[in-house]
């Protein structure tokens, strides 16, 4: 069942980096929260930390937010969005 609810928050974070670009984690849980989807808001941050070991997703750290921020690495083929 854990792995069911990680793949749903994986296909949420492609889907909101898509649609809005950078987030925070802190962000990227409060747009999980604000679709509805509360039992995924906590397996964000392990699906992003998957993400990024597989050089999905790429982070870097804001100055301007003081916290990391997350996007679609530009390896990432968008059309993968496409199927799911």
């Amino acid at each position: 069942m854990a792995i069911k609810g990680l793949r749903k928050a994986r296909m949420l974070v492609f889907f909101l980096l898509d649609e809005i670009g950078e987030l925070t984690t802190e962000e990227l849980m409060a747009e999980v929260e604000l679709l509805g989807i509360n039992e995924c808001r906590d397996r964000v941050p392990s699906a992003l930390a998957d993400l990024s070991e597989e050089k999905l997703v790429d982070r870097k750290l804001s100055r301007e937010k003081k916290a990391v921020v997350w996007s679609l690495s530009q390896s990432f083929d968008r059309s993968l969005l496409e199927e799911i």
